[in-house]
Formats: structure tokens, sequence, C-alpha cells
């Protein structure tokens, strides 16, 4: 993951620990809901959207925030 920031993994937080040493930057709780994710991220970022998104969950909700997250033309 050399060369992308932030790292953005959303868990269990019970996992936060594992995922930090396999390179997230920050780990948020997967059961916020989906405005207080976008929040989250967004703060995270600076403001900013992100560039690329990857979903392995793939359900409507997870879809649509990480669609809702990118900027335009991010992937």
């Amino acid at each position: 993951m050399n060369g992308f920031s932030p790292i953005i993994a959303t868990s269990s937080l019970k996992h936060a620990v594992f995922l930090r040493f396999i390179g997230a930057t920050h780990v948020l709780d997967r059961d916020f809901a989906p405005e207080k994710m976008l929040t989250e991220i967004s703060n995270i970022t600076g403001g900013s959207p992100l560039l690329y998104a990857f979903d392995v969950v793939s359900d409507s909700t997870t879809l649509g925030m990480a669609y809702d997250s990118l900027a335009p033309g991010g992937g």
C-alpha cells in the first residue's frame, strides 16, 4: 500500500490493531450509520473526496457509501 494515504478500513473494532498492522491508517466501526461513516471519512480526508474505494461486502448500503465518498472520476 506504499504511496496511498489515508487507508481507511471499516470493520468490527476488535480487528483495529490487526488492520493497522497491515497498513490501515484509520479504522472506522462498520456499524456506523451511512451518514456518520461519510462524515468520519470527510473528517479524515479534510473534506476531500476519496480517489479509490474497495468494497469487499458489496451490498447496497456499502456500495452506496463507497460511491458517495468518491471524487468525480474516482474508482
